[in-house]
């Protein structure tokens, strides 16, 4: 069961999932992190590993061999298992952070951001639920 630190790092998930949204920023969720023309686009957790917020609670992005595939590290681990331990799920529930993550996990090849956003707020809504925000 994800702590307080785990819950808050959920809400301010949604916070940056939500902006993404209402901003229409460039979203691809094959790409962790990648440079376009239009500037950066991102996934979900690319766009973690953007937010300041996040990267002071340690999430952080390798750059790869090549600079354009720009994962998640956390605690010594990359790619999903780094966004579980960031969040605090549980192994047992792994699915969720690919469930939320994984581009194969979804039936679009292109899912909206929007999309994504509701599957994020149906897989960490019953830890933030109750807790004030």
């Amino acid at each position: 069961m994800p702590d307080e630190i785990h819950i808050e790092r959920m809400r301010q998930a949604l916070r940056v999932m939500r902006e993404v949204v209402e901003q229409e920023k460039p979203f691809d969720i094959s790409s962790w992190i990648r440079p376009h023309l239009c500037g950066t686009v991102a996934c979900a957790s690319g766009y973690l590993q953007l937010d300041p917020w996040h990267q002071g609670q340690g999430l952080g992005t390798n750059d790869g061999h090549d600079g354009a595939f720009r994962y998640p590290i956390f605690l010594g681990s990359t790619e999903y298992r780094a966004l579980l331990k960031y969040f605090g799920v549980a192994d047992g529930e792994i699915f969720k952070i690919y469930d939320i993550f994984d581009p194969d996990k979804y039936t679009s090849l292109r899912p909206s951001p929007v999309t994504v956003l509701r599957r994020m707020e149906k897989h960490f809504h019953p830890y933030t639920e109750g807790v004030p925000a």
